[in-house]
């Protein structure tokens, strides 16, 4: 359980409001209730839609119908890093979450105000009413927490510790039961939570790899779901990316383009808590292990939300930037088409009164509207005033997200399949066939401001990593011609949009806080005495991971600092000369630990997994020792200040053509 409470806190409010009034007929009541958490929601009038801005902390809302239908009605300053909605059913509030400012933002729908919050976890996520409105669940992603939220006196009246990162809620429609999703699956078995609103009790369901070498592999990137309606609401769809870490040299079976990341929807038999494992349906591949794979469909990436509407299933794929519509047969869908969105869609709702598909798209600041009869745009709604983002930012985060062009082949495959919302995936991946080995996916936050960017040090900029979207994506890449080899000639100047991924990704940084400290920022009386431990000379923490970043990894160092743990497996011939130093910055969400993942804990790492002491000298310390050094590394954050990024482009950047023009631009 987390031990972090951030004070109560409002922010600024101001009100851009357009309104004009004609006389005309409207539908009253929208589609479906929601009773899950979205990125994008529908007033029960049907009149209003609402949608989260990360970038922007703000909420926006627009009209659906009369004389404001698609029009931008209003940008409320709302907590850093909004990431659901959730319009109550009677009451006329509207809840949203502050990933950033660890609250429940709620607001009077009516006046555009926020009128409270509610005081949540580490990085709250998701939120979602019961179909009553009564209570609402809200995840916390960081400290592994559910909230059950009295909706009257907005007091919370359960806490419950879960499995790592729930995500994303989904209520039954009789409000007896919900579901929750954890977003990575570091482990074996990945989780869905299943919590029964009578009892306030807990059940865990193990979801499965899917077993196959092309089309196999582990749930990633589990964002929102939502259960099917009646007659088959036994089953709740978990839209996600499968990501292929079993492939490679080493088991004889090649990493490929098109059997590295595969975009499915892994159905859950809610009723007998059973995972279906073999009914993925993947979207590329147009069926599933026990169906077959009939192809002839569209492939996509990065599927993360879905809403059911009459007939019909709309998946929103973040990185294709586009929403698969499939037939509702829950177990055996079918592609009927894909249809365009904006850029990163993350969210998407359905208002079958009148035939419209609302799709929330995170970078390009706006609303797609699809008529769900034509299956054509029939608007874009900006959701938006103005842009937080510098232009050179802003492009870099666009092409780190999106799949599509000559960013992968099929638009199967981006830089965020694997740095999931720029982190990690969890999972340790075969590179063997690229000449590597066994390598973990890096968390992304901070590179920028420390030294190699991978565990063998083997790129020196961002911009070599033009051979990952041309090797493992299958992409065309950025560059015009043959890249220059990583380490070689520098590949910065080479392409502008390149280069702006790496600016991007040079100043991402960590939280300076971490769910592991107390409500006022100090450390707990465990972590404190780690703090004496780790800057003890007899124990040599600080020779590898002196602050601020908590590590001597730099590119200021030629030759730069590698070192040998004993953790190089002995056909691992790049990692004899040793691994760089990875930062302890926010090491609380980065388990499992090591380049091959082979740690599932700080304590782990420190005994198990250091046996000759050349990882620190740990054998001498206690168990209780080692746990008082797992607590301080834990309470580690991002230093007050860090300075400027080393990583970014210090040399020149020459404009170079754009590989490919948007078919969806930033309006404004």
């Amino acid at each position: 359980m987390s031990c972090h409470r951030r004070p109560l806190g409002r922010p600024s409010l101001t009100l851009v409001s357009f309104q004009i009034a004609f006389l005309i007929t409207l539908v009253a009541g929208p589609a479906s209730a929601s009773s899950r958490s979205t990125a994008i929601d529908i007033s029960p009038d049907g009149l209003e839609g609402w949608v989260v801005n990360p970038d922007h902390a703000s909420v926006s809302v627009f009209g659906m119908q009369g004389g404001s239908a698609n029009m931008l009605l209003a940008e409320i300053p709302v907590g850093r890093e909004p990431w659901c909605v959730d319009v109550h059913p009677t009451n006329g509030e509207v809840w949203v979450t502050s990933m950033r400012d660890d609250h429940v933002y709620i607001l009077d729908g009516a006046s555009r105000t926020v009128v409270d919050s509610v005081a949540a976890g580490f990085e709250t996520f998701g939120v979602a009413f019961d179909p009553a409105g009564t209570v609402a669940l809200v995840t916390a992603s960081g400290s592994d927490e559910i909230f059950v939220v009295d909706v009257a006196s907005r007091a919370i009246t359960h806490t419950f510790d879960v499995y790592r990162r729930p995500r994303g809620i989904a209520w039954s429609h009789d409000g007896t039961r919900a579901w929750v999703s954890h977003l990575l699956m570091p482990e074996y078995f990945g989780k869905l939570t299943a919590i029964d609103a009578g009892s306030w009790t807990l059940t865990q369901i193990n979801l499965q790899q899917v077993f196959g070498l092309d089309r196999g592999g582990y749930l990633s990137s589990m964002q929102n779901i939502a259960l099917a309606p009646a007659p088959g609401d036994s089953i709740l769809w978990i839209p996600n990316t499968l990501i292929n870490t079993k492939s490679g040299d080493l088991s004889g079976h090649p990493l490929t383009p098109t059997n590295t990341f595969h975009a499915v929807v892994r159905p859950i038999n809610v009723a007998t808590n059973t995972d279906l494992n073999w009914d993925t349906y993947f979207l590329s591949e147009g069926g599933t292990p026990n169906s077959g794979f009939a192809g002839g469909t569209t492939p996509v990436g990065g599927p993360v939300a879905v809403a059911f509407g009459t007939s019909r299933a709309y998946v929103a794929n973040l990185h294709s930037e586009n929403v698969t519509v499939l037939g509702r047969d829950i177990l055996a869908p079918q592609e009927l088409t894909v249809l365009p969105a904006g850029r990163a869609p993350i969210g998407v709702a359905i208002h079958t009164a009148i035939a419209r598909v609302y799709v929330a798209n995170w970078l390009s600041r706006d609303v797609t509207v699809l008529n769900t009869a034509s299956g054509t745009v029939v608007a874009t709604v900006p959701t938006t005033t103005s842009e937080v983002l510098s232009p050179q930012v802003l492009n870099g985060k666009q092409f780190f997200f999106t799949s599509t062009g000559d960013m992968s082949l099929e638009d199967r495959g981006s830089c965020g399949s694997c740095h999931v919302f720029g982190r990690t995936d969890g999972r340790p991946w075969d590179f063997s066939q690229f000449g590597t080995h066994i390598r973990a996916t890096k968390d992304w936050r901070g590179v920028g401001y420390t030294g190699p960017l991978l565990w063998s040090a083997n790129v020196d900029e961002t911009q070599d990593f033009e051979w990952t979207i041309r090797d493992i994506m299958g992409g065309a890449g950025l560059i015009p011609g043959t890249p220059n080899p990583a380490l070689g000639d520098p590949n910065a100047g080479l392409s502008q949009d390149l280069d702006d991924i790496a600016f991007f990704v040079s100043v991402q940084q960590q939280r300076p806080d971490t769910p592991f400290l107390l409500p006022d920022g100090s450390l707990t009386a465990e972590a404190d005495s780690g703090r004496i431990l780790f800057n003890d000379p007899s124990v040599a923490c600080l020779v590898c991971h002196p602050p601020p970043f908590f590590t001597d990894s730099t590119f200021l160092e030629d030759p730069w600092i590698l070192h040998d743990v004993g953790t190089a497996d002995s056909t691992d011939t790049l990692g004899t000369a040793g691994y760089d130093t990875p930062s302890l910055v926010g090491a609380w969400d980065n388990a499992p630990y090591l380049h091959h993942h082979r740690a599932k804990t700080l304590e782990e790492m420190m005994t198990t997994l250091n046996p000759d002491d050349r990882h620190g000298f740990t054998s001498q310390l206690s168990p209780e020792q080692i746990g008082f050094l797992a607590a301080y590394v834990k309470s580690i954050g991002w230093p007050d200040s860090p300075g400027p990024p080393t990583g970014a482009p210090s040399r020149p950047i020459v404009q170079a053509p754009r590989s490919f023009d948007r078919v969806f631009p930033n309006p404004f």
